[in-house]
């Protein structure tokens, strides 16, 4: 009895010991970017995210409220992504089909300084933009960020608060 016991134990003490996944860590870097946030990959290994050029002061990380470039590195090469017509572009996500989701700054006549806009952006080259009712004029603090979009095409995100003072979640969405 006493020693099936301290098998066992022995078994038990075994599986309760860390097992610990080993990672391969490789840099993903833009060429001639001072900063590269990559924000997603897809299940073929396909990274999107956003980069900036020039440095400048974010409020918040998680939602750039500088000028960025989206990006995608698959196989080893980088492709540079801007909305048409935008003067910043940032990627949160990318689904299996290689579907993007992020928001782009642009320009708009009246406006003092560029509106933010949600976008998809498909594997088709098609881009839709996604915007939540009052967060696409002149005078709103608040934007529409996709973060994420899956396999069958639905995109979730959030409403932000974007202002001098900082990044704020104002809600999500689906």
């Amino acid at each position: 009895m006493r020693t099936s016991v301290g098998i066992l134990l022995l078994t038990l003490a075994s599986l309760a010991s860390p097992c610990y996944a080993q990672f391969t860590y490789a840099g993903i870097n833009v060429p001639g970017a001072v900063s590269t946030l990559a924000r997603g990959i897809s299940y073929g290994g396909e990274v999107a995210g956003f980069y900036k050029t020039t440095a400048c002061t974010d409020k918040d990380v998680k939602v750039p409220n500088c000028q960025v470039k989206g990006f995608k590195f698959v196989n080893g090469s980088y492709t540079t992504l801007m909305v048409p017509g935008s003067v910043s572009t940032a990627i949160m996500g990318v689904n299996d089909n290689g579907d993007l989701v992020g928001f782009y700054s642009k320009s708009q006549t009246g406006c003092s300084a560029p509106v933010h806009h949600g976008f998809i952006w498909y594997h088709t080259s098609v881009v839709k933009t996604i915007d939540a009712a009052g967060t696409d004029t002149c005078s709103s603090i608040y934007v529409t960020v996709p973060f994420g979009i899956n396999k069958a095409g639905t995109v979730v995100g959030g409403i932000w608060s974007m202002s001098s003072t900082g990044v704020f979640a104002n809600g999500g969405w689906v």
